[in-house]
C-alpha cells in the first residue's frame, strides 16, 4: 500500500489539512509547529483505526479524502462524520449508562457516518449515505446490492466483510501503524517462548504479528539466528562499545521459558541482563531501549505504512540509516512517513523527500520548499487549537499514541 494524497478536516478542533502528497518510499515533514506535524500523522492513524472497526473519539466532525494504491490499483476513500451535537458524552462514559438513555439520544452521543465512498480505478464500488433526517437507517450500496447498516457509527469498510475487494483495502489500511518502540519487555509475555516460536515459525510471520518488538526479537533469536546476527551487527555498528547481544531462557516466579535480553560490552566477560542474570549486572534502560529501537526497524511488518513522530526522540537519530535502508528495500515494500526538527535528520534526508508544514489560521498547508533550513525546524510556534494541543502533549509525554499505538488491538 502507498498513501499518495490526503485531505482532512476536523471541524470539532477547527483544524484542516489541505491536499498533501506523499513520497512513495520516505517522506519527512518539517516545520516550526510540532502540534501540526503530529496531527498530520494522527489523522492518518485515526482513519486507519476507523477503517478497522473502531470509532475513535477524534472522529467527531471529520471529513477526509484519501488517495492510495493497493496492489497496483488506484483507490479513493472519501467520507464525513457528524460533529458534536451536545456534550453529555463525558457524563455517560460507561457503556452500561449509555444503554439506559433513549435510543435517539444514544445516537446523538456517538458520531454518525454521514457519507462514505470507495472508488477503485475510477469505478465506485461502495457508497453509503445517512438518511437519518428522514428517520431511515443508513444504507450501503455495494455493487448492485443495497445493505442495511445497523452500525451508523462504523465505517462501511468494517461492516462489509463478504466482498474480497473491500477486504483487501481494509487489510492494507490495517497495516498503517506508528513505528515508535513501546518499550514492552518480558513483563508482558503471556506465553512460553517455545509456544511463541511454534505460533510464529517464520521471519515473515514474526514481522506481521502484533507482538511487541522485545518478543519478536526473542523469537527471531531462536528461529532465524542469521537474521538475528544481522540485527546484532547493526547494533554494534552504532554502539561500538557493545560486543554482543543475546537472550537467556529463564524461569521467573510461576512463569517458565521466559526470554531475558542480555548485552556484552567490550572489555568485560560479564553479561548485563535485563533481569540481572547470574552476574547481577542489569542493562541500563537507555541501552535496552537503543537495542529495541534498532530491532523494531528490522522487524516492522512488510507491505506497511510506518508513521514516526518526532523521530529523534521516539527512535533516535542512530536509527535513521536503518530506516532509510528499510524504506529503500523493494522486497519489504514499506512507506515511511516521519516528522523531525533535528538538523542531522534534515541534512541526511534528501530535499526531494522533505515537506514543510505551514500553519495559517486553522488551515495547514504543505510547502514543498526545499530551502527549509535546520534553524527554521527549531521554531517553537504552536497552533492555537486547544483540543489538538492537549492531544499532542499527551502523545509527546508517551501516554497516548507514541507509547501505545503499536500494541493497540486494531487487528479485529
Amino acid at each position: 500500500m502507498r498513501i499518495e494524497q490526503l485531505e482532512y478536516a476536523d471541524t470539532s478542533e477547527n483544524w484542516k489539512l489541505s491536499a498533501t502528497t506523499f513520497c512513495p518510499d520516505l517522506t519527512l515533514f518539517v516545520g516550526p509547529s510540532a502540534v501540526d506535524k503530529w496531527q498530520l500523522l494522527a489523522a492518518i492513524d485515526t482513519l486507519a483505526r476507523f477503517a478497522g472497526g473502531e470509532m475513535p473519539e477524534t472522529m467527531w466532525g471529520v471529513g477526509w479524502k484519501m488517495h492510495f494504491t493497493v496492489e497496483g490499483r488506484h483507490c479513493q476513500w472519501i467520507g464525513k462524520v457528524s460533529g458534536r451535537r451536545f456534550s453529555l458524552r463525558r457524563a455517560f462514559r460507561s457503556e452500561s449508562l449509555l444503554k439506559l438513555l433513549p435510543r435517539g439520544m444514544q445516537r446523538n452521543l456517538s458520531p454518525t457516518v454521514l457519507h462514505e465512498a470507495v472508488i477503485v480505478d475510477g469505478r465506485e464500488i461502495l457508497r453509503r449515505w445517512d438518511n437519518t433526517i428522514r428517520r431511515r437507517d443508513n444504507t450501503i450500496h455495494l455493487g448492485g446490492h443495497t445493505l442495511r447498516s445497523a452500525s451508523p457509527s462504523k465505517s462501511a469498510l468494517a461492516i462489509v466483510r463478504q466482498d474480497a475487494e473491500i477486504q483487501a483495502i481494509r487489510d492494507h489500511l490495517s497495516r498503517i501503524l506508528f513505528g515508535e518502540e513501546a518499550a514492552d519487555t518480558f513483563a508482558g509475555l503471556g506465553k512460553r517462548l517455545q509456544d511463541l516460536c511454534e505460533e510464529f515459525p517464520t521471519l515473515s510471520a514474526v514481522r506481521g504479528s502484533r507482538l511487541p518488538t522485545y518478543h519478536k526479537l526473542a523469537i527471531v533469536h531462536e528461529i532465524a539466528p542469521a537474521y538475528f546476527a544481522m540485527i546484532v551487527q547493526s547494533v554494534r555498528e552504532r554502539f561500538p562499545q557493545i560486543a554482543d547481544v543475546g537472550f537467556d531462557r529463564l524461569t521467573r516466579g510461576r512463569f517458565t521459558d521466559v526470554p531475558a535480553l542480555r548485552v556484552l560490552e567490550h572489555g568485560t566477560d560479564q553479561w548485563q541482563s535485563e533481569l540481572g542474570g547470574t552476574s547481577g549486572l542489569t542493562i541500563s534502560s537507555e541501552r535496552l531501549q537503543a537495542v529495541l529501537n534498532l530491532a523494531s526497524v528490522a522487524l516492522w511488518p512488510d507491505n506497511a505504512v510506518i508513521l514516526i513522530d518526532d523521530f529523534e526522540t521516539s527512535l533516535g537519530t542512530y536509527c535513521l540509516e536503518p530506516v532509510m535502508a528499510a524504506a529503500a528495500d523493494q522486497d519489504r515494500n514499506l512507506q515511511v512517513i516521519l516528522t523531525s526538527a533535528d538538523p542531522d535528520v534534515l541534512q541526511r534526508i534528501g530535499r526531494d523527500r522533505r515537506k514543510v508544514v505551514v500553519w495559517q489560521g486553522s488551515i495547514v498547508t504543505i510547502d514543498d520548499n526545499p530551502e527549509h533550513s535546520a534553524e527554521q525546524a527549531r521554531g517553537t510556534d504552536i497552533a492555537v487549537a486547544p483540543g489538538i494541543v492537549e492531544r499532542w502533549q499527551q502523545a509527546h509525554n508517551k501516554t497516548a499514541i507514541t507509547a501505545g499505538r503499536a500494541a493497540e488491538s486494531r487487528a479485529t
